[in-house]
């Protein structure tokens, strides 16, 4: 397996040219890819190949009471530890605060911690943000 900041790096680098995709490209596949390929546990294995367009995610998400109780309800299995959002490093992934859509509303995302930033998959490329609301460690 490639050093973490490596590995985060070309992670990025495939995000930010991908097409985004409501259910397969955006924030919580992208960060939840990341989470697979680290730690061989796929956090989002009930939700892959069954949620297509923004709908369907949201109505997910909704159902699961947010981002932040989705990602807690499957911790154990993902192999994720709750942190302090402030004691992230890179490679752990948290909830982050974006102006999304046309009306620009304010929403959760999930994101990866970068270097210095949180790295989100919004629409084309990848958003940056500097802190989150909830964060998790990464376990082996």
């Amino acid at each position: 397996m490639p050093p973490l900041l490596t590995a985060l790096a070309e992670h990025a680098r495939a995000g930010a040219v991908a097409p985004f995709r409501d259910g397969s490209m955006d924030c919580v596949f992208w960060a939840g890819d990341w989470v697979r390929l680290r730690t061989g546990a796929d956090p989002l294995a009930a939700w892959r190949d069954r949620l297509s367009g923004k709908l369907a995610c949201a109505r997910a998400e909704r159902r699961a009471g947010g981002l932040v109780c989705a990602i807690d309800a499957q911790s154990g299995a993902a192999r994720l530890r709750r942190i302090d959002p402030a004691e992230a490093r890179p490679g752990d992934i948290g909830v982050i605060m974006v102006v999304a859509g046309r009306r620009r509303l304010l929403r959760q995302a999930l994101a990866v911690r970068g270097r210095s930033a949180w790295l989100a998959k919004i629409g084309p490329g990848i958003a940056r943000a500097p802190q989150a609301i909830a964060a998790w460690r990464l376990s082996r």
